[in-house]
């Protein structure tokens, strides 16, 4: 929201003597002609910013300047409240503390009511239900490798198992579907690359420093690869069990089938992770459509049922020696 990086400009240069537009572009993720129309709004509206070229230039305002209760509406202020408490995983504790009393001090006492319901209005909160990883420390070793340029060590995970050691550039903390990524220049690639925070297993913060780069946005809209390779199967899952399909199925393509079941035209791509999604969904659920996919369930079933076969049997042995 512009409001909201109005007020984070005006933060940033107040805590520094000065920082230059590409820096601004960056935090922001917007682009550094975004952050000089920015610029001369602030300046519009009575902020004394002003920027210089050349060496020892960039952005920069006036000496002695303080916020003032007529630069933002209530609305605004509400609004930013709000934005804050969705930056409390990303952001430290002390950081956000200091912002928000900044902000509330700005808060006519008259209106210091409606501006906490206003705010009040939106939670967010990216944890999951049942927590079973804290990222609480990588997330503030990649914030320090930010902050100060620093690069990180990782040992990471792909998707096929695979490890390998990377030194990674972080230039942005992603937050995509609930889980935590950075998003980096990768040294080994020459690339930027996107790491999820649940594969790395080991991250260190590198004492060297490296210069921030011209960053492309990173590739976050899976819908054109799903779009492309998507098809439709059909279900018949037990009533109990729509709460779980609606994660991943709007309703319009539910049709009751009796009193206790349903017909689902779901969205699916033959990977493995959707088979893995219908074996979640447990045996309340049937693949009905089209047979390809159910004969490939069938054999899935099969060789997990002859898996706990086996083991059950070994176990067996074992306990009669």
């Amino acid at each position: 929201m512009r409001a909201d990086r109005l007020l984070g400009i005006t933060l940033i240069l107040l805590e520094k003597e000065r920082v230059s537009a590409s820096y601004l572009a960056k935090t922001f993720e917007v682009s550094t002609r975004t952050i000089y129309r920015d610029v001369e709004s602030l300046s519009m509206a009575g902020v004394p910013v002003f920027s210089t070229p050349g060496v020892g230039g960039g952005i920069r305002i006036m000496p002695g300047f303080k916020l003032e209760r007529g630069m933002f509406t209530n609305d605004d202020l509400s609004t930013m409240i709000m934005a804050l408490a969705g930056l409390k995983d990303i952001v430290s504790q002390d950081v956000l503390a200091s912002v928000e009393a900044k902000l509330r001090s700005l808060i006519p006492a008259q209106h210091a009511p409606y501006v906490q319901l206003k705010a009040n209005c939106v939670r967010i909160d990216r944890s999951p239900w049942i927590c079973n990883r804290d990222f609480d420390d990588y997330l503030a070793l990649i914030r320090e490798a930010l902050n100060n340029r620093n690069p990180v060590r990782i040992t990471y995970v792909n998707l096929r198992g695979e490890e390998s050691r990377r030194v990674v550039e972080p230039h942005q903390i992603v937050f995509k579907n609930g889980a935590p990524y950075v998003y980096g220049w990768c040294r080994k690639r020459r690339a930027f690359r996107l790491f999820k925070l649940s594969r790395i297993l080991d991250l260190q913060v590198m004492g060297e420093t490296f210069d921030f780069r011209e960053m492309p946005a990173a590739e976050l809209d899976g819908t054109p690869y799903a779009q492309e390779l998507q098809e439709t199967i059909s279900l018949r899952i037990r009533r109990s069990l729509a709460e779980r399909v609606l994660d991943y199925c709007p309703y319009e393509r539910f049709a009751p089938d009796g009193d206790d079941h349903y017909l689902v035209s779901f969205p699916f791509i033959d990977r493995d992770y959707y088979y893995d999604l219908l074996l979640f969904f447990g045996e309340d659920c049937e693949v009905l459509e089209p047979p390809s996919v159910r004969k490939k369930m069938a054999g899935k079933l099969e060789r997990l049922s002859k898996r706990y076969a086996e083991a059950s049997s070994t176990r067996n042995l074992s306990g009669c020696t």
